[in-house]
């Protein structure tokens, strides 16, 4: 029986679904379990090839659809290797973007930069009104900070510029956005600099495919769930009626 899929939550619709399902053949019986979706395929098929993550019963249903979000959200600032203390900044504009700025201060991070979108509890918050002063402001926040990590969400080509303009000496900066073409000057954005630029996609259902990396980051997800800060985020409050 399925009891939810991810294209309930709204913010992850341009994303791989995924369904929580239960007494599916392959499962233990009763359980809950998260299954990936990909070309339209049969629960029970992806649980035979073993493609499927038990969710534990201290998690009610809609906490358990978010658990794969949680985990990616925590997986880019690994891939970046974020050190407790240094500063990270990400951009707004992308439905997830709150969660992804959360991710960091869970960290450690120090400040957390949050350049356009709507202003985060516990992050600095920049307005992209202006690139050249926007870009300066970011500057002068981390400055003090021994390291730099930085996350684009929004795949805008102006921000992440902006973003170029922002990287210090062995600064890092990650394309997880539908990225479009952007304008970089290799030899004084990233050569002189030490910077590195990656890319990666954000797919919370890659997330399920229990290697060892995966389920430690799904466990973390699930001990996560229970902050406030997490449950106002995603709107799964256990003390909320409609999720008792």
């Amino acid at each position: 029986m399925i009891l939810g899929t991810s294209r309930e939550l709204a913010v992850l619709a341009a994303c791989k679904p995924y369904a929580l399902v239960r007494g599916a053949h392959g499962a233990a019986a009763g359980a809950r379990v998260l299954v990936p979706l990909e070309g339209g395929s049969n629960p029970d098929t992806q649980i035979a090839h073993g493609r499927f993550v038990s969710v534990s019963d201290e998690i009610d249903d809609a906490a358990a659809l978010w658990l794969p979000p949680v985990a990616a959200a925590l997986a880019i600032w690994e891939a970046l290797g974020l050190e407790l203390g240094e500063a990270a900044v990400v951009t707004g504009g992308h439905a997830l973007s709150a969660l992804v700025g959360k991710a960091a201060l869970w960290h450690g991070a120090t400040p957390v930069v949050q350049v356009g979108g709507e202003p985060l509890e516990g992050a600095e918050h920049v307005s992209l009104t202006d690139a050249d002063a926007a870009a300066a402001q970011v500057r002068a926040l981390t400055a003090s900070s021994p390291g730099y990590a930085a996350v684009d969400l929004s795949g805008s080509a102006a921000t992440i510029e902006t973003l170029l303009a922002t990287l210090p000496r062995w600064g890092r900066l990650h394309l997880v956005g539908d990225t479009m073409g952007f304008g970089i000057d290799f030899y004084n954005d990233m050569h002189r600099r030490g910077a590195t630029i990656t890319g990666g996609i954000f797919e919370p259902a890659v997330l399920l495919d229990r290697s060892a990396a995966s389920t430690r980051l799904l466990a973390r997800a699930a001990r996560l769930m229970t902050r406030d800060d997490v449950q106002r985020i995603t709107g799964t409050s256990q003390s909320d009626p409609a999720h008792a």
